[in-house]
């Protein structure tokens, strides 16, 4: 099925060799995308993504609450204005009417009934924004403890990738001494297998089974794979999973 400058058993120890370290660098590729740093840190963000939306809210309010005391500060200025207006006018000793000195009084009077509620509520809103600005605060700082919760994580990812990456380097410096050991047609359609074939491209055939898919093989497909081996062909596919299939 294939031709090799190489000995057939160099060839079938190389092709063998290779899917070896191939199924070694997808295992380390695999733990490199899932390493379990990965899953904490995104349980991390998570939470610190629904904590700056709640700081968000909890800002909201505060700033809602700022600006209703603003209005309430505002009208409780125009009534003092006014009141300061009335009372000047009656002790100005330019009213002299007795009637107009009673309406004015009046008028200072039902001024101060309406500021005085309108101070209670401001005060009301002050204090119930400052409870949530310390709100805000301990949630500022339950981020920042998650924020270095997660600089911690991050470190430890890519100091597990750096030693993945290193153990990679390594898997590749002998792929790179097998390969050349391996004939070109041959290498060429067990990178195809090992594409559609979820990693596995080559099996060898051990006690009649192959040991890519764990099948047995026929007694018929067995004659005829020792009978071609006889004559010198050692590479062949499984009758099951169609895998590149080595005769030693």
């Amino acid at each position: 099925m294939s031709e090799t400058n190489a000995p057939v058993n160099e060839a079938v120890a190389a092709l063998l060799e290779l899917q070896e370290i191939d199924r070694a660098r997808d295992r380390l590729h695999e733990r490199k995308e899932h390493l379990p740093q990965r899953a904490e840190l995104a349980d991390v963000e998570a939470r610190m993504a629904e904590l700056t939306g709640v700081i968000a809210r909890v800002q909201r309010d505060a700033d809602d609450l700022m600006r209703e005391e603003k209005k309430v500060e505002e009208e409780v200025r125009l009534i003092e204005e006014k009141i300061k207006s009335e009372e000047d006018k009656m002790y100005s000793g330019k009213v002299i009417n007795p009637k107009e000195v009673s309406a004015i009084q009046a008028e200072v009077e039902m001024l101060k009934n309406r500021k005085a509620p309108l101070e209670e509520r401001g005060l009301e809103e002050l204090e119930a924004r400052d409870s949530l600005m310390e709100e805000r605060a301990r949630l500022d700082e339950e981020l920042r403890s998650l924020e270095d919760e997660a600089s911690g994580i991050r470190a430890k990812i890519t100091e597990a990738e750096g030693e993945i990456d290193r153990e990679l380097g390594a898997e590749d410096g002998k792929r790179a001494d097998v390969i050349p050991k391996v004939p070109d047609d041959t290498l060429e359609l067990y990178e195809e297998l090992r594409t559609s074939k979820r990693g596995v491209g080559v099996g060898a055939l051990s006690n009649g089974m192959c040991t890519a898919c764990r099948e047995a093989l026929s007694a018929v497909e067995l004659d005829r794979i020792k009978r071609r081996a006889r004559e010198g062909e050692w590479l062949f596919r499984c009758e099951h999973c169609r895998r590149l299939l080595v005769f030693q």
